[in-house]
């Protein structure tokens, strides 16, 4: 969490002085801790692409959603048009527990497992 010190001048209104009728006006310094609930992003390494299929004629592509409206509806439409011009492959389809949820542990892992290539599809 980030955080920055500021010194401030405070003034406070503390009643009106009987002797003069007049409001009365205090200063005091204040020193306020600010923080950034932000944070920090830390990067652990970098992750590059996932090696290319040369042909995707008898191959198993996996086509996921994750739940986002549309997203499906399009998926509907790549699923169809890759059978269209690679008759011999095969999908599967998935559905991610939600946007706002971390996916299950190893259900990222086992979908990988389970074909040769996926297709992640979020919508709106």
């Amino acid at each position: 969490m980030i955080c920055r010190i500021i010194s401030v001048k405070r003034r406070k209104f503390d009643g009106k002085c009987f002797q003069h009728g007049k409001e009365k006006i205090m200063e005091d310094d204040v020193t306020l801790e600010v923080l950034d609930p932000t944070g920090e992003i830390v990067v652990k390494g970098k992750v590059g692409l996932a090696p290319r299929l040369n042909v995707l004629e008898g191959k198993t592509i996996g086509l996921v959603w994750n739940g986002k409206k549309h997203a499906d509806i399009l998926l509907d439409a790549v699923e169809e048009l890759l059978h269209e011009r690679f008759p011999t492959i095969k999908s599967n389809r998935y559905v991610m527990s939600g946007v706002s949820h971390l996916p299950k542990p190893g259900e990222l892992e086992g979908i990988a497992e389970e074909n040769d290539a996926i297709i992640y599809a979020s919508g709106d």
